[in-house]
C-alpha cells in the first residue's frame, strides 16, 4: 500500500468504517472536514478505540459523567488518533527504531507497524525499563550522549519527552548523529502554547505534583519540565538548523483530564473553542514530523 505525504500537499489512507478506506490530503481543513462526517460518529466501533486507550480507572469515571461530555470526548481521542497515526505511515517492515524515553511501555509494534525489525528503547529509569515489555532491548541512559553508532537508526520516536529536555538542542544533534540519512524522527509532545502547560512549566515542581495528583487526580510520575522546545516555530527551527527537514506539525487536542468532573468539563469546553482555527495553535498537544536530510 503505497502513500507519499508532502506537507499539505500530501496524501494519508485512513481506514474508516469496516473495511472501507479514505484517501485524503494531509490538510487540516480536510481533516476537520472528515472529523464532521459519520467517519468520526460515536460507534461501538469508536468505543473499542477507546477501550484500548484509556486505563480502567479514567473508563470508570466518564461513566459516571454526562453523556453529552462523553461523546465530543470520544470525537477527541478518535481525531487524536488519526493525527497520531500518521506514524504509520513513514515506518517500515525490517527497520531498526529507537523509542527515545520509553518509559514503561512503547507500543510501536502494536499500533504503528507491527514488522519492526530491532525496538530499542533509552530511559533514565531502570525501574520502567524492566517493566517495558515492547522492547526488543532496553538501555539506561541519557539522550544528551546516545551509546549507538553514526547512521545506526531508521526512525527514532519520542512521546511525552521534549517537554522534560533542559538542553534540547544536545539531545536532537544526537538524534541527527545515529539517526540514517533521510531517517525519521517523530515527536509528540506538550504545546507550550496552552496555557495549562504554560502555568505548569512555571509551577515548582511540588505544587505540581499537588494540582496533578489531588487536584485532578491524574496519576502518573511527575518529572521537571522545562519547554524550552515546545512551539510548532522553536521546534522547526531548531530542528532545521541541525540538518532536519519538516515533513509535518499540528497542534492538536488531548482530552485526557478525566479526574473529575469540573476538569473533565473545562477540558473539553477549552477543546471546543480551539477547534476554532484562531485558536488552534492554543491546543495541548503538539505532534511533528522530520526527516535527516
Amino acid at each position: 500500500m503505497k502513500c507519499k505525504i508532502g506537507g499539505r500537499l500530501g496524501k494519508i489512507e485512513v481506514i474508516g468504517m469496516g473495511e472501507k478506506e479514505f484517501e485524503i490530503s494531509i490538510n487540516r481543513a480536510l481533516i476537520d472536514r472528515l472529523f464532521r462526517r459519520r467517519f468520526f460518529n460515536v460507534t461501538e466501533e469508536n468505543f473499542r478505540d477507546l477501550d484500548n486507550i484509556l486505563l480502567e480507572e479514567e473508563k470508570r469515571k466518564i461513566s459516571e459523567y454526562p453523556k453529552f461530555l462523553n461523546r465530543y470526548f470520544q470525537k477527541v481521542v478518535i481525531r487524536r488518533k488519526l493525527y497520531d497515526n500518521l506514524m504509520s505511515k513513514y515506518l517500515k517492515p525490517g527497520d531498526i527504531v529507537l523509542d527515545g524515553g520509553c518509559g514503561k511501555k512503547s507500543g510501536l509494534r502494536h499500533w504503528y507497524q507491527p514488522g519492526i525489525k530491532l525496538l530499542l528503547g533509552i530511559d533514565l529509569s531502570h525501574e520502567s525499563l524492566l517493566q517495558n515489555r515492547d522492547l526488543d532491548y532496553g538501555i539506561v541512559g541519557n539522550l544528551e550522549a546516545l551509546p549507538f553508532p553514526d547512521n545506526f537508526f531508521d526512525a527514532i520516536r519520542t512521546n511525552g519527552v521534549v517537554e522534560h529536555l533542559a538542553h534540547p538542542n544536545l539531545v536532537f544533534r544526537e538524534f541527527h548523529r545515529v539517526l540514517k540519512k533521510n531517517g525519521w524522527l517523530f515527536i509528540k509532545t506538550n504545546c507550550v502554547y496552552n496555557p495549562y502547560m504554560s502555568i505548569n512549566a512555571l509551577l515548582p515542581m511540588r505544587l505540581r505534583h499537588f494540582i496533578v495528583k489531588k487536584v485532578l487526580n491524574i496519576e502518573g510520575e511527575q518529572f521537571p519540565a522545562y519547554y524550552r522546545c515546545n512551539s510548532p516555530k522553536c521546534l522547526n527551527k531548531t530542528l532545521k538548523n541541525i540538518g532536519f527537514r519538516k515533513e509535518y506539525i499540528f497542534t492538536y487536542g488531548t482530552g485526557f483530564m478525566t479526574g473529575n468532573l469540573i476538569a473533565y468539563a473545562l477540558n473539553l469546553l477549552y477543546e471546543k473553542i480551539t477547534d476554532c482555527e484562531f485558536f488552534r495553535p492554543f491546543k495541548s498537544g503538539l505532534l511533528a514530523g522530520f526527516q535527516k536530510t
